[in-house]
């Protein structure tokens, strides 16, 4: 293993239940690296085993080097987690309760002061957790994470309950924080951002680790191909038709003078040129490729990586 964050061969039963199932993964530093399954995948299992919350039946983990559970200081130090359900005390304001992870991480107090801030909570930071909306808790965990700028950050559904422009700032911040070096492993259900910010994904399916690599290279060996958007003039239905008949064309469906067609990539000017001897004129060209989320459909639904 050579990753900042590893396992391998990790199993973990629940109720004679295989909640993750011989995964083996490595995170490279410095990179963002995606989590994603459906419900029930076992993606939070493996994040708690890497954090040394929950014991592996079988197989290793290791936080640059080290075991989690044989030297828990020696692996967190210089970890942020964010988990996927957040417990603080109501009574205490949010500031009081990050002036707590503050002490429990040897930071300076003014260190809560920043992190409200750094997650756009300063002016309700007095205000207790009790009466914070569900994206305002949200906030407090991933501020917590942030605290004492950690090398790497482990984080289950680090948006989950934002709206959409505390979301974009917590991409924003993600992103920073990477270019400043810092490693993150996320799990989220929001497939367009981790397409946005992930360098690789890995892919859940039962327990078991189904894939994992680029977006880029998973749908090439996956074999998801891109759709090519033709506008045509004097288009009719026996265009799409001469299309359809093409050898690597998947499909050809004509809407108004808009001709969408499933392709191989190295037939989209054969197409074009088709379309021109049918009696068409192509007036505009675009490609589109497949996204995260047919990868993640092909591969939910049982697909096989090459």
């Amino acid at each position: 293993m050579t990753g900042i964050l590893e396992t391998e061969g990790l199993v973990k039963t629940y109720r004679g239940v295989r909640a993750v199932d011989n995964v083996t993964l490595s995170v490279q530093k410095g990179e963002i690296y995606g989590f994603l399954g459906p419900n029930g995948a076992g993606k939070t299992t493996t994040l708690r085993m890497l954090m040394g919350l929950a014991r592996p039946d079988a197989g290793q983990v290791r936080v640059r080097g080290v075991d989690p559970l044989a030297d828990p200081a020696g692996a967190h130090s210089g970890l942020g987690f964010l988990p996927e359900t957040l417990s603080f005390y109501k009574t205490l304001s949010g500031r009081q309760t990050l002036r707590f992870f503050a002490e429990v991480k040897g930071l300076p107090r003014e260190r809560a002061d920043e992190a409200l801030a750094l997650v756009g909570l300063a002016e309700a930071g007095d205000k207790r957790v009790g009466e914070y909306s569900r994206g305002m808790t949200q906030r407090v965990g991933l501020a917590q994470a942030l605290m004492g700028d950690p090398e790497i950050l482990v984080l289950d559904e680090p948006t989950g309950g934002l709206d959409p422009l505390a979301h974009r700032q917590v991409k924003d911040l993600l992103r920073d924080r990477n270019r400043k070096g810092t490693t993150i492993i996320f799990s989220s259900h929001i497939l367009t951002e981790v397409q946005e910010l992930a360098n690789r994904v890995g892919m859940m399916r039962k327990g078991q680790l189904v894939a994992q690599d680029t977006v880029d290279a998973l749908r090439s060996r996956i074999g998801l191909k891109g759709t090519l958007v033709l506008t045509v003039q004097n288009a009719s239905p026996s265009i799409a038709v001469e299309v359809q008949k093409m050898p690597g064309v998947d499909s050809a469906t004509l809407q108004g003078d808009r001709l969408s067609v499933v392709c191989d990539a190295a037939l989209r000017f054969d197409v074009a040129k088709r379309v021109e001897e049918s009696g068409g004129r192509v007036l505009n060209m675009e490609t589109k490729d497949a996204s995260l989320e047919d990868v993640f459909v092909t591969l939910a639904q049982g697909g096989a990586v090459r």
